[in-house]
């Protein structure tokens, strides 16, 4: 894997690197498998051309787009799929992406021109594929009504749950944040469990710095302002492509919080990750005759 680019805070050991990606030209177009959905997406990825001539010019464009709720740093970017040995980069504007925050609802282009190598007699297909990492974050709060002593009771007999309201923030990683049952009244204070779910999707999520030893994972910080039993202020969990994971904790409305009437106490889960998404292209290359 080639590295196009990697921000100066992961590349320490490395000195950096530009060759990359690609946009709209004049002419046929070619695109395949862009990269959607929220978050830093990768809307655009093409080659101006799908078949050129060995010592050709093409043209590979990347659009990425903010369809989350929080800005996005991109941090690097590498490309497989072609040996950039042998093409040559005539120029890169990809190597200015990670030098400003994508706002949400914003988006980018770049542009990377290379020239063809020669290939023999043969034609020969190609299929570049773009990786993108970047740093973003997820949020989740819950706020838990809890009532009266009578009124907790009585949920608890019913084997209901606190009525709670929740929202989150758009991003790749989405947190999800449940009141759950049973409640266990006890005096003037009740304890119940929440369930905390994150879901990731299509790309992969780090928990930190993306590296081997941090992909497929999520760091989560949690607050409150209830007295947790046995609840993490960190968790890490395991987070495959397209899956989520899920852990309970369990809360205590304490006698203060239960005896006062109605209040509402909060549940607040806080993620900042790294995140890759990729798509891909397809060119092909001629021998040029004369």
């Amino acid at each position: 894997m080639k590295v196009l680019f990697q921000s100066a805070d992961i590349s320490s050991m490395r000195s950096i690197l530009i060759l990359a990606a690609v946009m709209f030209v004049s002419g046929c177009v070619i695109q395949t498998t862009p990269f959607m959905g929220s978050g830093l997406v990768i809307s655009e990825f093409s080659a101006d051309f799908p078949t050129i001539y060995s010592g050709d010019e093409v043209h590979l464009g990347l659009k990425l787009s903010n369809t989350g709720s929080v800005d996005a740093n991109v941090v690097g970017m590498d490309m497989t799929g072609l040996d950039l040995k042998s093409w040559k980069e005539k120029s890169n504007s990809c190597k200015e992406l990670s030098r400003t925050p994508i706002k949400p609802g914003g988006s980018v282009n770049c542009i990377i021109a290379l020239v063809a190598p020669d290939i023999g007699n043969l034609e020969v297909p190609f299929t570049p594929k773009i990786h993108v990492t970047y740093s973003y974050s997820s949020n989740a709060i819950a706020l838990v009504t809890v009532g009266t002593t009578d009124e907790l009771r009585r949920i608890a007999l019913q084997g209901g749950s606190l009525p709670y309201e929740a929202k989150s923030s758009a991003g790749p990683v989405s947190i999800d944040i449940k009141a759950s049952s049973p409640i266990r009244a006890s005096g003037t204070s009740a304890e119940f469990p929440v369930r905390m779910t994150v879901t990731n999707g299509a790309g992969t999520a780090c928990s930190g710095k993306c590296s081997p030893s941090t992909w497929n994972k999520i760091k989560l910080s949690i607050t409150t302002t209830m007295q947790s039993a046995g609840c993490p202020s960190q968790i890490e969990l395991i987070l495959y492509k397209g899956q989520s994971n899920s852990f309970f904790c369990n809360m205590k409305a304490a006698s203060g919080d239960a005896g006062a009437g109605l209040t509402q106490k909060s549940i607040e889960v806080q993620s900042d990750y790294g995140y890759i998404i990729e798509a891909e292209t397809s060119l092909s290359i001629k021998r040029r005759t004369i």
